[in-house]
């Protein structure tokens, strides 16, 4: 005979114990009490473990967007690159930076604008391969790691993003919005060693690159 006995903290069941026997517990034994209260203190434990894994979360992910924050880009990049220097192998690092986006700001309002930084974002994370880290740079600029890509491989990966933007534009119930971005960056190799702050530098120079030939196009160095 089962025995359930939920485990939750104020109000709120995160799960429950089953224990299966020959014969029911009473309600009223001791054993039943100390099972209740094992099951309080075990809620209790799990209950601050997941508030913590939620900070952490919340510390590294965009509270818009859902994907990688400023700070977890800058981990994430500072560890590839150390990867790269210990395998003796490389990755790419792409820019991304959304054509005229403060125009649509100003005619369309902030609102609208948030609305086409996460249909880029949703796009953007269809398009990359399971492994490539998709961060929110700041603003409207975002930032790809591409492991064990080198730049061949960076250029082919940054075009479908960019076509997957231009295709179609952003679309809801009441606007059609057809918007474009432009992409940079440097491929990291042990060939050419750089330290984080000049590779960041090497991307925006071939982010300024493609917004200076005319936008919505890639720029891979």
């Amino acid at each position: 005979t089962p025995a359930v006995i939920p485990m939750a903290v104020k109000g709120t069941t995160l799960g429950a114990l089953v224990i299966y026997r020959k014969e029911p517990i009473p309600a009223a034994s001791h054993e039943f009490q100390f099972l209740y209260v094992y099951t309080s203190l075990i809620a209790s434990i799990i209950e601050h473990a997941l508030i913590d894994m939620q900070a952490q979360m919340q510390a590294k992910t965009d509270s818009l967007t859902g994907i990688a924050n400023h700070r977890m880009f800058q981990e994430q990049l500072q560890r590839e690159m150390s990867r790269a220097d210990r395998r003796r192998s490389e990755f790419g690092f792409v820019l991304i930076d959304i054509d005229n986006f403060k125009i649509i700001n100003d005619t369309y309002g902030h609102l609208v604008g948030d609305r086409i930084l996460k249909d880029l974002t949703q796009r953007v994370s269809l398009v990359i391969r399971q492994g490539d880290l998709l961060a929110r740079y700041g603003g409207e600029e975002f930032a790809l790691i591409l492991p064990d890509t080198g730049a061949a491989g960076a250029q082919r990966l940054a075009e479908r993003v960019r076509e997957t933007i231009e295709c179609r534009p952003y679309e809801s119930e009441d606007l059609r919005i057809p918007y474009s971005i432009s992409l940079g960056g440097p491929s990291y190799n042990r060939k050419s060693p750089r330290d984080r702050d000049s590779l960041i530098s090497d991307s925006d120079r071939a982010l300024y690159l493609s917004k200076s030939n005319g936008k919505n196009r890639v720029s891979i160095c």
